[in-house]
């Protein structure tokens, strides 16, 4: 203690900075510098020269003290050049002057100018997408791209606030093409590798020197338990970098308490099934459905099982992407996702989260699946989605809007055509349900009879129960 003090008092004031804020020793010394973080009676400073200082709150004035009690720690901090340096290592504005997590998803969303992909009730996301050309350039112009700076990143927002951020780096959609031999797949991956290396030293290195050293966490975001990321704390919030040397380089922003918990949920079960109940829709015509379940569109990807996972798990309040589940079921290049695998790790996800994920063996019928609707919970399933039946849904679908449910199925097709979509409502007089596929708000209700679903099933239905 006494040479963390005489340090302190040591730290002479030699130079100005606009932005930066007086602190003041309990004796009387003064500094300017921006706040880092403080917790647990500790403090972490940084001075414009990059100098970072790190003591005990007891050394502080009164009026500091004080100070760290209001909100305006936090808005000072997130306007000092801390912070502004902060938004340039990002490129974009996280921090505008103001408590974060205090602000709105609408002013957050506005400022970062994200466009809107899925809007419910009380959930929302946008995503920011750069250097994506739609006919896709070719492999070595993409990763040639590399700048260190996020391509891809996404705003998850709750209650009308934020909650949770993804900025993705390099990673395995950078190099989607199909490559063009087994050799040439290895020589991307390796290409791929030495970008994630190259960013993950800079950003770091960055960090790093703004923030101060990081600490290595175990953070449970369906990775196995072993996996850490690193750390730093900027006030409450967390940023933890995520390296994958075979699908790419993830930095999450989330809560500190969050993060504190290692990716814990603090959540009741029975706020829960109130909260399911509540989305429960029924409807003159005998429709019950699930209402509020995020959409998530996997593009033109092969990530129909990762984005149908982070839909259910969004709904159930889980901080979830599909970019990172794809990483766990192991997606490739080309798309594709090893189903099973990516199960079996969403359920070690859940039981840390104290639900588990059931598979409901019995043969497919609407009173079954109207045991889960009932209570506001949704069902993946997994089906072959061919053409023929896709015509069929969206022809049905419409008919059904003008009274009409005449129909004939069409004939049982001998391919499978592996698929993962949910079922969100069911029609116990039409004996029909209602499927929603991960493509985006035009697939976000579309029914079929029961007697289809039955022909087309390939590996049951899914739920979570808790």
């Amino acid at each position: 203690m006494f040479r963390i003090l005489t340090l302190w008092l040591l730290i002479l004031l030699s130079w100005q900075e606009v932005g930066a804020r007086a602190w003041t020793s309990h004796s009387g010394v003064e500094i300017e510098a921006d706040l880092v973080w403080f917790k647990d009676g500790t403090i972490r400073l940084r001075k414009a020269d990059g100098q970072i200082i790190q003591t005990s709150v007891n050394n502080l004035a009164q009026t500091d003290l004080e100070y760290l009690k209001s909100k305006d720690h936090l808005d000072d901090a997130f306007g000092s050049d801390t912070a502004n340096a902060l938004n340039s290592v990002l490129g974009f504005q996280l921090f505008a002057g103001r408590a974060l997590w205090q602000e709105s998803e609408h002013d957050v969303a506005d400022r970062l100018s994200w466009r809107a992909v899925s809007k419910t009730d009380y959930m929302a996301s946008y995503q920011m997408r750069r250097g994506r050309d739609r006919n896709r350039r070719s492999h070595n112009e993409e990763l040639a791209a590399n700048d260190k700076s996020a391509r891809t990143a996404f705003l998850y927002a709750e209650s009308g606030a934020p909650d949770y951020f993804l900025v993705m780096y390099n990673n395995i959609e950078d190099v989607r093409e199909e490559p063009e031999s087994r050799q040439h797949e290895l020589e991307l991956k390796d290409q791929l590798d030495a970008f994630i290396n190259d960013t993950s030293k800079h950003l770091q290195e960055t960090f790093t020197e703004l923030l101060g050293e990081p600490k290595l966490q175990a953070f449970y975001n369906g990775r196995p338990s072993s996996h850490r990321m690193l750390r730093w704390d900027f006030c409450d919030v967390a940023f933890l970098l995520s390296e994958d040397k075979e699908f790419g380089l993830f930095l999450y922003i989330h809560r500190a308490e969050f993060a504190d918990r290692s990716g814990q949920m603090a959540h009741s079960h029975e706020a829960l099934e109130s909260k399911f109940l509540k989305n429960v829709e029924t409807r003159s015509n005998q429709d019950v459905v699930v209402r509020n379940i995020p959409m998530v569109n996997q593009g033109d990807h092969g990530f129909c099982v990762p984005a149908t996972f982070e839909r259910y798990l969004r709904y159930f309040g889980i901080p979830a992407d599909m970019h990172t589940l794809a990483m766990l079921g192991e997606t490739k290049m080309t798309g594709g996702t090893r189903v099973n695998k990516l199960r079996n790790e969403v359920a070690r996800y859940l039981d840390q989260q104290g639900f588990q994920m059931r598979r409901l063996s019995s043969t497919l019928t609407t009173e079954r699946i109207a045991d889960y609707i009932d209570r506001g919970v949704p069902l993946i399933w997994t089906l072959s989605s061919s053409k023929i039946f896709n015509n069929f849904a969206n022809s049905y679908t419409r008919d059904r809007q003008h009274g009409k449910t005449d129909f004939t199925l069409p004939d049982k097709e001998s391919l499978i055509y592996p698929h993962v979509a949910m079922i969100t409502g069911y029609n116990a007089t039409e004996e029909s349900i209602a499927i929603s596929d991960s493509w985006g708000p035009s697939y976000e209700e579309r029914w079929i009879p029961i007697e289809l679903a039955r022909q087309y099933d390939v590996n049951g239905l899914f739920v979570i129960e808790f």
